[in-house]
């Protein structure tokens, strides 16, 4: 049997082992394995992957899709340049009568220019006028943000009169209401039925003298869907100062009849006979 051994001294290459006890066979172990693994693996992976992912999609979403917040130019009537609307007087004494058009019309931002061309005869006094009105509108109202105005009156008993004023606005005037949507029904009521009305700003005259103005009234609806206008049912507005409690009779400085979709039908000096869109 083989005594225990004593390691004397190791390596890699050489190791020499001694051992005691009875048996004397000397080994000898002369391990010379020269083992030089030198792994030089020299992976050097050049993975040069250069994507250069240049995505030149240029979607430049040019939709021009008109949004009309509120349709509010087609419910005055305002369909667009083609729009015209025909009054005659209510003064049967008269000769003549009143029509207005769209100069310019922007559905995309509810914006547009009205003129109104008035004349008459009533003998001897003759009388003519063209109104130029820059408007724009929203769920609410019809506003007026300019406004020209040329006319020449002949009394018939002295000369005439050429009047030119140039009218701008520091506040858009609420002109006329806006119900808004579709055409009311039978016992709809529009809105708003009452509302403060401020008109402040400068005239300038055919002289160009510049005058300011500021006043403040109200405006409130009478009756809605008023009969007897045919063939339009409109709604009757009033402006002015309204009844109060010690006051209850109103002060009325302006009415008129406006009917959606087409407009003012009727005011305190005319009446609408003809409406093209």
């Amino acid at each position: 049997m083989r005594s225990a051994c004593l390691i004397l001294a190791a390596g890699l290459s050489v190791g020499l082992v001694a051992c005691d006890g009875g048996d004397d066979d000397t080994e000898v172990e002369s391990d010379t394995d020269t083992d030089t693994d030198s792994d030089t693996d020299s992976d050097t992976d050049t993975d040069s992957d250069t994507d250069t992912d240049t995505d030149t999609d240029t979607d430049t979403d040019t939709d021009t899709d008109t949004v009309t917040p509120h349709d509010c130019l087609d419910n005055h009537g305002i369909a667009g340049t083609t729009s015209d609307w025909s009054y005659s007087w209510k003064n049967t004494s008269r000769v003549g009568g009143k029509t207005m058009r769209v100069l310019a019309y922007d559905n995309a931002v509810n914006t547009a220019t009205l003129q109104i061309s008035s004349s008459w005869t009533d003998a001897p006094a003759v009388f003519s006028a063209t109104e130029t009105i820059d408007v724009y509108c929203d769920a609410d109202f019809l506003y007026m943000i300019a406004r020209q105005v040329n006319s020449n009156f002949n009394p018939g008993i002295g000369g005439t009169t050429v009047s030119e004023n140039a009218y701008t606005y520091d506040v858009p005037v609420k002109w006329q209401a806006n119900t808004s949507g579709a055409p009311p029904t039978a016992g709809s009521t529009p809105t708003p039925v009452f509302w403060s009305r401020t008109t402040k700003g400068t005239k300038v005259d055919i002289d160009g003298v510049s005058t300011a103005f500021d006043t403040t009234d109200s405006c409130w609806l009478v009756t809605y869907d008023q009969l007897g206008y045919p063939p339009w049912s409109p709604d009757w507005y009033q402006c002015g100062e309204p009844p109060t409690m010690t006051n209850p009779t109103p002060t009325i400085t302006e009415e008129y009849r406006w009917e959606e979709d087409i407009g003012v039908v009727n005011d305190w000096d005319s009446r609408l006979t003809a409406y093209v869109p």
